[in-house]
């Protein structure tokens, strides 16, 4: 493909035309003058816990869990069974799309 041939050939006058630029200490200097990366991931549990906690206040308290139950206590068993029969098919499928987006070459 005329793609890979002009890669190997931007590749080659690239490395033909390389020149090393003197770091001089720079690098580490940079490097030391970062801040340290504090981890601020325990808000994510807190607002989650928090969420999920006035979910299931309001679900309990509204009524909404109860009338959900009772609506699938009218749903028949097969119709379980099927929607988890469709998962691994669903599953599936979506692998084969993320995978071959990954393998996609955007030119």
């Amino acid at each position: 493909m005329k793609t890979d041939k002009t890669d190997t050939l931007l590749k080659s006058i690239f490395q033909e035309h390389k020149t090393e630029i003197a770091d001089n200490g720079f690098s580490n200097r940079v490097i030391r003058q970062l801040p340290e990366n504090n981890s601020r991931e325990w808000i994510v549990w807190i607002f989650a816990a928090m969420g999920l906690s006035i979910t299931l206040f309001l679900c309990l308290t509204s009524g909404c869990l109860q009338s959900a139950l009772l609506v699938l206590h009218q749903v028949p068993l097969y119709y379980f069974l099927i929607g988890i029969c469709a998962f691994p098919m669903l599953g599936a499928v979506m692998y084969y799309y993320v995978n071959s987006i990954r393998n996609y070459r955007f030119v």
